[in-house]
């Protein structure tokens, strides 16, 4: 059916969806169907009032119906008993209801469409472009979460593919760390990974040395609300090419420095880390990830840093109730894209004042659901007697043990080696 066709075809559609059900009450329950999606209100009414019906285990005909619609109606009743006689009529088998009920929720969909590109339309002549824009990606995301309804999956449904999947390796991205991936496996697909420290304590070049290590299995979406992405190109070309970092920030290369460059250049150009420097909502979040995706099929995300989201203007969350938030949505993308996602964040000073300095999950600072939301929690620790050290301390490990490893800290580098791996 196409929206030339004339709005009568639809209401006989509609009313055989009806007639089927009189002739069998069980499609009420058995079938996946919203009544507001009847484009005539007075179906909708008569569907509620036998769902009423079927569920008080009183009989569903016209009769009853039509009592059920005058108790329920707050003045006269527009629908005649012969109408409801003649909607049941007995020349609709009732398995056909199945049929047209996807029919029904087809042309509500388009109708849903239509409406939000009206809405568009005049929002655009007269509004923010990117208020709009924000808008509108949330509006055509809550329509595509409309078509795609989630049937019912018994446990037992998955057991066959589950245990076929056991004949084979987890499909872990190796993280840049041997040590590290013996404790988690590597990045999976569909997880989320948040990893916690103090200022200067190595997390953004965990984040960034992480990203360049996914980035050999794919492209990577790296939202940094903390440093520019010419920032990061530098620390990359530090990374990749250990060039001194003061060198690059300096402008004051070496003839080694250079040589270091070009051999990196080929590699860094080509490298499909694409980086969204400013701040944003999880709805411009998702749109950027998915435009990544679209150059490149997407290896994982990586955020910079939790705690420097924001409400936006209007917003009357709390900053803890929305970082909540967006730890969960960010897991929920996690698992929607099945890639892995990074989340750095600050630990607050109750690790400082704690004796050794050691942190814990619990330190994460407005955190919220973010410890719940997390597959793993890494916490990094530097011990001031030893600022070339890090620890990476494995709190929360939904997929394995937790523990700490030592790592070397080379911040002139923007790099985290192995202890003991060779220069």
């Amino acid at each position: 059916m196409t929206t030339s066709e004339p709005s009568q075809a639809l209401t006989e559609v509609e009313e055989n969806l009806i007639a089927a059900a009189f002739g069998d009450p069980s499609l009420l329950d058995a079938l996946e169907f919203n009544p507001r999606d009847f484009r005539q209100p007075r179906h909708e009414d008569i569907w509620h009032a036998m769902g009423a019906l079927h569920g008080a285990r009183k009989p569903v005909d016209p009769v009853s119906v039509h009592d059920e619609l005058n108790r329920r109606a707050d003045g006269p009743q527009p629908l005649t008993l012969p109408e409801l006689h003649r909607l049941n009529n007995g020349a609709v088998i009732p398995t056909s209801g199945y049929y047209y009920a996807d029919i029904v929720k087809r042309e509500a969909q388009r109708r849903r469409i239509l409406e939000a590109g009206q809405q568009m339309v005049q929002q655009a002549q007269t509004g923010d472009p990117e208020q709009v824009l924000e808008q509108a990606s949330a509006t055509l995301e809550g329509l595509q979460q409309g078509i795609h309804t989630q049937g019912v999956v018994f446990i037992g449904d998955d057991f066959d593919a589950v245990a076929t999947s056991l004949r084979e390796k987890p499909k872990y991205i190796p993280t840049p760390w041997r040590s590290l991936n013996e404790r988690l496996g590597g990045f999976l697909p569909g997880a989320m990974y948040v990893v916690g420290a103090r200022p200067a304590a190595g997390k953004s070049i965990w984040g960034l040395q992480s990203a360049i290590s996914l980035a050999q299995h794919g492209s990577v979406a790296y939202i940094s609300l903390e440093m520019s992405r010419y920032d990061i190109l530098k620390r990359a070309i530090s990374n990749v090419g250990r060039i001194d970092g003061k060198h690059l920030n300096h402008h004051e290369l070496t003839g080694r420095d250079w040589q270091q460059l070009e051999e990196i250049r080929p590699k860094l150009k080509s490298l499909p880390i694409g980086i969204l420097d400013q701040d944003v909502s999880i709805t411009q979040m998702r749109r950027y990830v998915r435009s990544v995706h679209r150059r490149k099929p997407l290896a994982g995300i990586v955020l910079d840093y939790l705690g420097l989201l924001n409400p936006p203007p209007g917003d009357r969350r709390s900053k803890h109730e929305y970082v909540s938030a967006m730890s969960r949505e960010l897991k929920l993308l996690a698992m929607k894209l099945n890639v892995p996602v990074i989340v750095l964040a600050q630990l607050n000073r109750e690790s400082e004042r704690r004796e050794g300095g050691v942190p814990k999950v619990s330190d994460l600072r407005d955190s919220g659901s973010v410890e719940q939301d997390a597959d793993s929690v890494i916490l990094l620790h530097k011990d001031e007697a030893n600022p070339w050290e890090v620890q990476m301390i494995v709190g929360k490990n939904r997929r394995g043990s937790t523990g700490s490893v030592t790592f070397n800290l080379e911040g002139y580098y923007s790099r985290i080696s192995e202890q003991g791996a060779a220069a």
